[in-house]
């Protein structure tokens, strides 16, 4: 089963771009960076 896509996470203190919550749980793990939003995301 396969993830939907309905956020997108950019992180403002280094403007990475992510598309799963599981990625930005371990950006926050491994770089500690914490100002990480989502943005609505319409196909």
């Amino acid at each position: 089963m396969s993830e939907q896509i309905d956020n997108i996470y950019v992180c403002h203190d280094c403007t990475a771009v992510f598309l799963f919550k599981s990625d930005v749980e371990e950006h926050q793990q491994k770089v500690g960076h914490k100002n990480i939003r989502p943005f609505p995301f319409a196909p």
